[in-house]
Order: C-alpha cells, then structure tokens, then sequence
C-alpha cells in the first residue's frame, strides 16, 4: 500500500467475482427448491391493476411463440435492471395513463451511470514504484480477482464538496497525449465495439467522420502500440516511466438524464426504451478539482506529481459509463422526488416493489453490486413480514 495519510488518500480495494457465479453456485438450488417457481422464455408486458390502481392484480407474460399467460400474485418485485425496470412501469399505463408510480413524472428521470475516463497522469519520482506497487494492478486472490484504486477520504470529499471517485494506475512506457480525448478515438472504440456484437451504430456516418478527421492522432497511437507490442515480442520492452490514471465517478443526479418510451417497438409490440444520459459539467470538474487534493498529497508524500489534463470541453469525448445503471426509480419519502419509499415499495401501490440499483438516489463511485445486493435482502426479510400477516385484497 502507497505511504499516504489515509485521512487524505486512502487505499480502496475492489473484489471481484467470476461472472457466471450465480449461474455456477445456486441454479441447482432453484431448480430443485419446493417454494419457487421459474419460468423461462417468458416477457412481463404489463403490470395490470386494480380500477384505482392502488394495487397489481397480476402480471402478464408474452411468449415468443405468441402465447400469453397471467400471474397473480399477493406482491410483485422487478428486479428487471436500472432500463427496464422504470420501462415496465412506464408500459404499465392501462389505468393510468403515465403509468405507474409515475403521478409526478419521476419514473425513468435520474438516470446515473458511473463515467470512465482517464484523466492525468502520475509521475513517480522513485521508478522503483512499479515493483512496489503490485496491489494497484488486477491480480487473483483465490477464486476472486482483487484490485486497489486511489480515493480521497470522507471528510475530504464533503469538506471540498467533490464528488466521490477513484483512480486506478495504469503503468504506461510513455507521457499520455491527446489520443484518449479525440473523438475519433471515441468512435473508433464506438464502432470496435458495435462490430464485436454484430450490431452496428445507427450514427456509423458521425463515428466514421470523426474517425477520419482525427486519423493522424489515430494513426501515430496505433503506430506507437505496434512498437510497443514488437519490442515485447523480441524482448526489449520499455520499463513503465508513469502511471495513467483511469478514473471511475460519482455522477450528480440530474432530471433531464432518462430513461423514456421510444417510438419503436419490439417484438411484442411494446415500445422500447430510449435512454438520454446527460453529463454536467461538474461531473467532471469536480474530479480533475479532487486530483488536485491528490496530487497535493502525493508531493508530500514525496511519491511524485500529478501531471493534469487540459480540456477544451465538459465533459470530454471519450467518456464511458460502466454498466452500472442507476437512479430511474429512486428512493424517496416525498412521492414528487421518488418512486419508491424507504421499503423499496412503489409510492401509491400497495404491493409493487423494486429492487436493484435503480432506486438509488445517489451512486457513488464504488459498484453497485455489493449494495443492491443488501437492499435485496433487506426487501425479502420485509416481505416476510408482509406476507406472514392476513391477506388483503389486491382487487
């Protein structure tokens, strides 16, 4: 661990699992369990209510055979992810027309993700730190894969008023350019990505603009690689001279960012979802005003400098989210700023609940597994209680 005062920099440390570990360890238990049931190659279309819509009365299922089925049920959770989640809600409009929980136009609003970028690069003063540091870098702990990433203490971050962040090192054989905040080099990635899933973006025409407008950056970065990759091969490759610094972040919630109802439908003739996440202006700068806390803090530690980026715009291109989808049915006592209460349950339904990360109000930096994950556990054990007691009337 680098020698900071943790009451400034400390030391974060991220676990993660195998991907398919849930599949791995209980889908043998949810097979043979008495007191579930799973049905699969089945879509929710609708949560289908009472007259006043005070409560579900059953949720319907389409099939890709276009079959269609009911469930009843004396409570119903989604659990269905920060996009369809408020979608679902928002096609469930038969009895209200903006659909449900939705009385004050909060349903879909709030969308957060957890912006990647990298920003700055750390500049040791002691190359011995590459050898010193290995906790920073991806390494394997048993079954799980461990990583630790820079972040400014609590008390720092509220006493500045920043948003919460963290910074991962990436050991670099060469001083960072402006490759990583061309557009270009954000199509290009845009597009790499598309093609990889045989789904080509809509706006091919944008991402082929700024990718040739920016091919000499382009073209000097690939050159740079293909050096770098030959003199691994023949061994003579360049000892690391600084780090990178790849930053993951809180985001300020923000109305306008959404998720809403597109024109276009899907195979069951349900409306898709389009999202628009917008960015601030201070989702940024108040980062690159955090690694300034940092950079303070790495001179006195005698570690080195931090030498910052220089942007032209905010938020710079290039950035991406981390598939963490927040925020679109947040948590709220006042029905005008939430969708769900503080037991996760949809405001004026009595038995509709929501669990995941889209019913966090803020997000943090850290992933939200961990902590959707808790507030699952804690509906269950709620929903015990409920349904322990006398059984009310859904219709």
């Amino acid at each position: 661990q680098l020698p900071l005062d943790e009451d400034i920099v400390r030391t974060v440390v991220f676990q993660y699992g195998a991907r398919d570990v849930f599949t791995q360890r209980h889908r043998d238990t949810l097979k043979t369990a008495r007191n579930v049931t799973t049905v699969l190659n089945s879509t929710a279309v609708e949560i289908a209510t009472n007259e006043e819509a005070s409560a579900a009365s059953y949720v319907r299922l389409q099939t890709g055979d276009g079959r269609e089925c009911r469930v009843s049920a004396r409570s119903v959770v989604l659990a269905a992810g920060g996009i369809e989640n408020p979608r679902l809600l928002l096609l469930s409009n038969s009895r209200q027309s903006e659909g449900l929980g939705n009385d004050h136009d909060v349903v879909g609003r709030y969308f957060m993700e957890h912006p990647h970028f990298v920003s700055g690069t750390f500049v040791p003063s002691d190359k011995s730190i590459f050898s010193r540091s290995r906790l920073y870098d991806k390494h394997r702990v048993g079954d799980d894969v461990v990583m630790a990433s820079l972040s400014l203490a609590e008390r720092v971050t509220r006493g500045e008023e920043l948003l919460n962040f963290c910074a991962t090192l990436g050991a670099t054989t060469r001083m960072r350019h402006d490759v990583h905040l061309s557009r270009g080099f954000a199509s290009l990635r845009e597009v790499r990505s598309f093609l990889k899933h045989a789904h080509p973006p809509r706006t091919v025409g944008k991402h082929l603009v700024n990718i040739f407008g920016d091919l000499p950056v382009l073209a000097a970065h690939g050159g740079m690689k293909v050096t770098d990759a030959l003199r691994g091969k023949l061994g003579l490759g360049r000892d690391p001279i600084a780090f990178d610094l790849y930053h993951m972040s809180e985001q300020v919630p923000n109305r306008s960012s959404r998720v809403m109802l597109s024109d276009a439908t899907d195979a069951f003739g349900c409306q898709q979802a389009r999202l628009d996440w917008r960015l601030t202006s201070d989702d940024i700068a108040l980062v690159v005003k955090g690694q300034r806390v940092m950079d303070a803090e790495l001179r006195r530690a005698g570690l080195g400098y931090i030498e910052p980026e220089e942007y032209n715009e905010l938020p710079p291109p290039g950035i991406r989210g981390g598939y963490h989808h927040m925020g679109t049915t947040r948590m709220s006592t006042d029905p005008k700023r939430g969708v769900v209460d503080g037991s996760c349950r949809v405001h004026g339904i009595s038995n509709v609940y929501v669990a995941g990360s889209s019913v966090f109000a803020t997000s943090g930096f850290a992933n939200p597994t961990l902590t959707l994950v808790a507030l699952a556990i804690r509906l269950a054990d709620n929903l015990k209680a409920v349904l322990s007691g006398p059984r009310a009337p859904t219709s």
